[in-house]
């Protein structure tokens, strides 16, 4: 059984995803360590975040060249949609500004 904690009661030692993300960690496909859960206003869902240790996690993975272009492309792609949802021709993007 997992254990749950109050809010800002959890041990020091375990760490939220974001927490290790930032630490150049990742979870490593461990099971969690605890749940943190706090309660909302207006009877909604609590919020909940998951725990895990440190100790077991693993250093983030080095993306590759190839990769990294693929993201940018279809970021780049995914932006120039957006602009012509707003009515923005994809053309006018991709014109090179001079200042």
């Amino acid at each position: 059984m997992i254990p749950d904690y109050c809010w800002r009661c959890a041990p020091k030692h375990l760490r939220t995803r974001r927490q290790l993300a930032a630490e150049g960690l990742r979870p490593n496909g461990q099971d969690y360590a605890g749940r943190l859960v706090r309660a909302r206003r207006g009877g909604r869902k609590p919020l909940t975040a998951w725990l895990f240790d440190p100790e077991l996690a693993a250093p983030k993975r080095i993306p590759t060249a190839a990769q990294l272009a693929a993201l940018a492309k279809a970021t780049r792609e995914r932006q120039l949609r957006a602009a012509e949802r707003h009515g923005i021709d994809r053309s006018e993007l991709e014109q090179e500004v001079r200042l």
